[in-house]
């Protein structure tokens, strides 16, 4: 119920640093992905469209599983170039410094997570003229207790609903920029797999995006794209039958941004998205069923980006 996004303390030195409290995860900090000019199309915290009701494919391919759930972080100091992170979160309920209300941080409930461990290594370095940011990380959970969790897709095709019995969960992300000459060319690509078995047979989430801008004095231009897809086998489809469901979507930004001053932006960007739900049914009686929803739309966005 407090009113701070993240907070934490750290101590740092020539060992490294060590960031404690409610601050995102290591992997999730040392990341790189595609370039962009305008407000960026690989966020999990920006999203201008509304896509159909039920469960969709990502909109960011960072790992942010535990969030800002309270954590210890340590990064190592960079050497050659390369640094090493790793976080862990003992439960993903805690989230902020206050723990004086009763069931913020329960324990043993179907569904969620605990005992998430964060790791990630990256390498920037310059070599003349040629700058190079290479990542890679990973993050790994348990399921507090197996059970049943309801997943809601109403309204749907069927009007129906799926469980699914918990039982890990394991991401990876992996990312390059390089620089040369005021362009900026780059990308990335994560893999989630949501541990959900039982009524799920399977479970994958992927997210690529790719991206090049261009600086000139104050000026930067860019176009970012990006493709996510989520798709889940085995669903028990109540009273229907067994079915599969897949979200595919697509996204592109044309953005241009104008620094006023030091940690002070203004931008522009225009995105499109197209995204496509699919559901396909083999029904216990009468003849199998497929349906899709599918949605596209324009949004056109401008702003100021403070940093500091």
């Amino acid at each position: 119920g407090d009113q701070m996004d993240e907070t934490y303390l750290y101590f740092s030195g020539s060992w490294g640093r060590l960031i404690m409290g409610s601050e995102n995860s290591a992997p999730y900090l040392m990341a790189y992905a595609a370039p962009y000019a305008g407000l960026g199309i690989n966020s999990p915290n920006f999203f201008l469209f509304s896509p159909p009701l039920g469960t969709n494919a990502a909109t960011s391919g960072y790992l942010n599983l535990a969030s800002d759930a309270n954590k210890i972080t340590y990064f190592t100091p960079r050497f050659g170039g390369f640094q090493l992170g790793v976080s862990y979160t003992p439960n993903v309920d805690a989230v902020g410094g206050n723990r004086q209300t009763f069931g913020l941080n329960t324990d043993e409930d179907a569904g969620d997570l605990n005992h998430v461990i964060g790791a990630g290594v990256n390498f920037v370095e310059s070599f003349n003229s040629l700058d190079i940011a290479v990542f890679a990380g990973g993050e790994w959970a348990n399921r507090e207790a197996d059970g049943v969790t309801t997943i809601s897709l109403v309204p749907t095709p069927f009007g129906s609903y799926f469980a699914a019995a918990d039982d890990r969960y394991q991401s990876y992300q992996a990312g390059l920029n390089i620089g040369f000459s005021g362009f900026t060319v780059g990308g990335s690509v994560s893999y989630v797999d949501a541990g959900l078995d039982g009524d799920f047979s399977d479970s994958d989430q992927w997210f690529y995006d790719v991206g090049a801008t261009y600086t000139t004095g104050p000026w930067t231009v860019g176009l970012t794209y990006s493709y996510s897809d989520l798709t889940l086998d085995g669903l028990d489809l109540i009273p229907f039958g067994e079915g599969t469901f897949e979200s595919r979507r697509h996204m592109v930004e044309l953005g241009a941004s104008y620094a006023l001053s030091p940690g002070v932006t203004i931008y522009g960007a225009g995105q499109y998205m197209k995204q496509i739900n699919d559901y396909e049914v083999d029904a216990f009686i009468g003849p199998d069923t497929d349906a899709d929803q599918d949605s596209d739309g324009w949004a056109l966005s401008v702003g100021t980006k403070l940093s500091f």
